[in-house]
């Protein structure tokens, strides 16, 4: 196979690459692993060519001629290659040249060309601290990387300062490097980037009478405006320091106080380094500006019909904004409309004029005065009230009024209504008939008021005394205008009089404090008396006797109510005590007794007696009588009362009632009865009993006990103790009849349930 060569690998002994030859040129491509491949022949004959394979990811060996020999007569042959290892290799050419700049600018660039050859990588470039490179002199960075394996470039590399570098002196290595490549440090000379400049100056205003003190203003203080240009990199203002001088005192006068503001101590913020900057500090004017002031002429008013002239020096004003407790002397006053005499009453506004504020303590200069007229009022002619007449004295009697005395009241130029007001205890009307206490007299148009009468008079409700004041006439301007008054009032004449009263014999009367049994004539105004005090005489007492006793009830001291005592003449009028009879009942005692006996003595019982007085009292005892007789048959007769008389009682009679029973052996007392609430039997009734009045009945058990009493027996026994039914057995019971015998009724009873 003359025209071809095997690669074959002797590891794994299989051809790796067979390459056909035309011609005596041939190139064969080896893996980057050249010590473990070589190239065999078949008869084993070596070449004895070299071939020098250049090191990389496909080692070549190009353009190397096989020249045919007697050894190598064109049949397969065995030779060796020889790979000879090629070194990357990275080279520089040119060298950069120092760069200046200042803080917060990029420098202008260097450059230098960087290429390579049997590199693995591309090349990066790293320049020294404060530098940044780039490829296209536009987009600069920290590094750069430029070509790639094999032989590469050439490239220029550009290098500057950058702007966020600080300021100061920089130099170095601009180190190249790539993988397996010996590094290349290119020197960089020293470079400067100088401090920004900064250079700071400022406007100081203040107004006259304000005071300035060393202060250091930040960028928030309120009121501090800056615009401080040459900031670099994002850095900002922060403070700042303002020393003044001359011009900042309160009394400084007003100027411009050239460089006497000192500016220092100017700080940053946001990365703000002060090595970054060369500040320059310029000194700074202090303007200090007038203060403004406002004077104000005052108000002026004048009479109608004179006329004001103008004043050079006049204190007619106030000012406002004057500092350091300065003052004004005092301005000129000039006026304007409505100064004339002839000048309509009326309001000329900012008529009157100030100027030229001069003396006092204050300088013109150091204030921008504004002056503020004031108003001229020229007032209407005077009012003036006038009245005719002279009121004669008054006099009435308290609760009547005083017939009316007058004057005429008439007023000029009268710009509200004239009001009449009378003193204390007067009244006034313009009718005579209508009084009150004040009347209204108004105006016409042209300010006149036509004469008109006033009637006065003590009013009905004055009270009792002497009255002295001045009727007063009063309108807007006018003042008051008295008008003399006297007046009298004198009591009224009351009359109290008591009211009688009736009572009955043995009644005590007792004299009362605060009494309203009485009754008046002569109160007056609607007033009412509460209550006086009466005295009794004469019938007052209880043993006073039946009869009519005059003048016995005596009122005085009448008091409370609506009336003032202090205002009448009071009568109090007596009244009369009626001693009445009382009612004495006198009422015959009942009484009984047995038939076919004698009747017992006849009595009477007497109920209303006073005084603790009796029969005696009497001048006539009653009769007492009753038609029954011995033989009269059992029953009930009338007892009769009548006759009786006293002075001092009525007398009722109420007669009594004779009984006349049967005889006691007779009463028949039931030994049984059955209290078990069937309405039969049920209460133990003793026929004929009833009769004896005075009887008692007693009830007991067995054993003694007492279970049962009664004083008459006009309600029947039901059988009960205590309200408690009692149980079946044997009672026992006592009857006595007490109707002035000695026979009593005794036995048992029994109750069946």
């Amino acid at each position: 196979m003359h025209n071809k060569i095997l690669v074959i690998s002797l590891i794994y002994l299989f051809c790796l690459k067979s390459l056909l030859l035309y011609g005596q040129n041939i190139t064969v491509r080896i893996s980057s692993d050249a010590s473990q491949i070589s190239n065999t022949l078949v008869n084993n004959t070596p070449i004895s060519d070299q071939l020098d394979i250049p090191v990389g990811l496909n080692p070549i060996i190009s353009n190397k001629p096989i020249a045919s020999s007697s050894t190598r007569p064109g049949i397969p042959s065995t030779f060796s290659p020889k790979v000879l290892a090629l070194v990357p290799t990275i080279i520089e050419s040119g060298s950069p040249y120092a760069v200046n700049t200042s803080y917060g600018i990029p420098s202008i660039s260097a450059s230098f060309t960087v290429s390579g050859a049997s590199l693995s990588t591309g090349i990066t470039v790293t320049p020294p601290p404060g530098f940044e490179v780039s490829t296209d002199n536009i987009n600069f960075s920290s590094t750069v990387t430029v070509g790639g394996a094999g032989t590469t470039g050439p490239f220029t590399i550009y290098i500057r300062l950058a702007a966020i570098t600080n300021a100061g002196a920089y130099s170095g290595n601009i180190v190249l490097s790539s993988n397996g490549a010996t590094s290349v440090n290119v020197n960089m000379p020293n470079s400067i980037v100088s401090p920004a400049i900064i250079n700071v100056t400022g406007t100081v205003g203040k107004t006259y009478g304000d005071v300035l003190t060393n202060t250091t203003f930040y960028y928030n203080t309120p009121g501090f405006t800056y615009d401080l240009a040459g900031f670099r990199n994002g850095n900002t203002f922060y403070s700042i320091t303002f020393s003044f001088g001359s011009g900042a005192s309160a009394t400084a006068p007003v100027g411009t106080y050239t460089g006497s503001v000192t500016l220092s101590d100017l700080e940053g913020q946001n990365g703000f380094l002060p090595g970054n900057y060369a500040i320059n500090y310029f000194p700074v004017d202090l303007v200090v500006l007038p203060a403004p002031i406002t004077i104000t002429a005052n108000n002026v008013s004048k009479p109608y019909g004179t006329a004001l002239t103008n004043v050079p020096a006049s204190t007619n004003f106030t000012v406002s904004g004057l500092v350091n407790n300065e003052t004004i002397g005092d301005v000129s006053i000039s006026y304007n409309a409505g100064a004339p005499a002839s000048s309509a009453p009326g309001l000329y506004a900012g008529s009157v004029i100030p100027l030229d504020a001069a003396g006092g303590t204050f300088s013109p200069d150091n204030y921008v005065i504004t002056y503020q007229s004031g108003n001229l009022t020229v007032d209407p002619p005077p009012p003036v009230i006038e009245y005719t007449g002279i009121p004669s004295m008054l006099q009435t009697v308290y609760g009547t009024p005083s017939t009316a005395t007058n004057i005429q009241v008439s007023g000029t130029n009268i710009s509200a209504a004239i009001i009449v007001t009378p003193p204390t205890g007067f009244e006034i009307s313009i009718d005579n008939i209508s009084f009150g206490n004040t009347v209204t007299l108004n105006p016409d148009a042209v300010g006149t008021v036509s004469a008109t009468t006033i009637y006065i008079r003590l009013a009905a409700i004055t009270p009792v005394g002497n009255y002295t004041g001045n009727l007063i006439l009063n309108s807007t301007g006018t003042g008051n205008i008295n008008v003399p008054l006297i007046g009298k009032v004198t009591p009224a004449a009351l009359t109290i009089t008591a009211l009688p009263v009736n009572k009955i014999y043995g009644a005590l009367l007792a004299g009362i404090t605060g009494s309203t049994a009485f009754t008046t004539v002569g109160l007056q105004n609607g007033e009412t008396v509460g209550n006086v005090t009466l005295t009794f005489g004469y019938g007052a007492a209880s043993g006073d006797p039946v009869g009519i006793y005059n003048t016995s009830i005596v009122p005085s001291a009448a008091t409370g109510g609506s009336f003032n005592a202090s205002n009448y003449n009071i009568t109090y009028i007596p009244a009369a005590i009626t001693v009445n009879q009382a009612s004495l009942l006198i009422t015959a005692n009942n009484i009984s007794r047995a038939f076919a006996t004698p009747n017992p003595t006849l009595t009477v019982t007497y109920t209303g007696f006073v005084n603790n007085e009796g029969p005696t009292q009497l001048t006539i005892l009653p009769v007492v009588s009753t038609d029954a007789l011995f033989t009269s048959p059992i029953g009930q007769y009338p007892i009769i009362v009548y006759g009786a008389a006293s002075p001092n009682y009525i007398i009722n009679y109420l007669p009594g009632i004779l009984t006349i029973y049967t005889d006691p052996q007779n009463i028949k007392v039931p030994n049984a009865f059955t209290p078990n609430g069937d309405g039969v039997n049920d209460l133990w009734d003793i026929k004929d009993l009833q009769y004896y009045p005075n009887c008692t009945v007693e009830i007991y058990d067995r054993y003694g006990q007492h279970l049962y009493h009664s004083r008459g027996y006009g309600q029947a026994w039901d059988g009960k103790y205590n309200n408690q039914p009692l149980p079946f057995g044997t009672y026992y019971y006592i009857i006595n009849l007490n109707d002035g015998t000695s026979i009593r009724l005794s036995g048992y009873v029994v109750i069946i349930k």
